[in-house]
């Protein structure tokens, strides 16, 4: 029997609503640690021709910046778009321990419309040198290169 060798890839991108505002943690270690959950709603036909809704919610956890920035911007309702990948964990629970999926985000996209939060945070690869907050611009900043594109996109 031949081996194959499986592909490397745990890949997400999802568009969702927050409906849980991100909290902070520290670790032991001192590291920064956010989880919040979103909810994605995918609007379809059933095979009778009725609209249907099927609604997903996951947890989402973020690291260091990118977790200070979620909090910062984020509230409930506000829409965003994520790209990571999933994780588990196991969780002991009155002396059952059950399994977590979530999303551990490596980047995230705030959509709100309200001008400061439009922008794209991205989780550092490297431990950055300290910088000072950039000024909020007046009209929507240019799309860099870590802009998913999706400044447009109605919710």
């Amino acid at each position: 029997m031949t081996s194959y060798r499986m592909p490397d890839i745990n890949t997400v991108l999802i568009a969702g609503t927050v409906v849980e505002e991100p909290q902070l943690t520290r670790t032991d270690s001192g590291r920064t640690v956010g989880t919040f959950r979103i909810s994605s709603i995918r609007r379809f036909r059933d095979n009778s021709g009725q609209w249907r809704e099927n609604r997903c919610e996951v947890g989402v956890v973020v690291h260091q910046r990118l977790a200070e920035l979620c909090q910062r911007y984020l509230r409930v309702g506000s829409p965003v778009l994520l790209d990571g990948e999933l994780q588990s964990r196991s969780v002991e629970e009155g002396g059952t321990t059950r399994t977590v999926l979530e999303i551990r985000a490596r980047r995230v996209q705030f959509l709100d419309r309200t001008g400061r939060a439009e922008q794209t945070a991205q989780a550092p690869a490297t431990k950055p040198a300290e910088t000072p907050e950039p000024a909020e611009p007046e009209e929507p900043a240019t799309p860099s290169e870590f802009d998913f594109g999706y400044r447009d996109l109605e919710l």
